[in-house]
C-alpha cells in the first residue's frame, strides 16, 4: 500500500466511522413515543430521564 492510499483510507474511514458514531448517538437520544396510553413492554422506562415524572400507568 503506497503512502497516499494509506493517507486516503484513513480519511475515509475516519468519516464513516464518525457518521456510524454520530447516528447511534442520534439513535439514542431520540425521545420514546408511545401510541397508547400505558408504559411500553420494554425496558425503555427503566432508562428514561423523565421516569420520576411519568404519568403512564404500568403495563398490566
Amino acid at each position: 500500500m503506497k503512502r497516499k492510499e494509506f493517507i486516503d483510507n484513513i480519511f475515509r474511514y475516519g468519516i464513516i466511522g464518525g457518521l456510524v458514531l454520530l447516528f447511534g448517538f442520534l439513535l439514542l437520544k431520540r425521545e420514546v413515543k408511545t401510541s397508547g396510553s400505558s408504559c411500553p413492554e420494554n425496558l425503555v422506562c427503566k432508562s428514561c430521564k423523565k421516569n420520576s415524572t411519568c404519568n403512564l400507568p404500568e403495563k398490566s
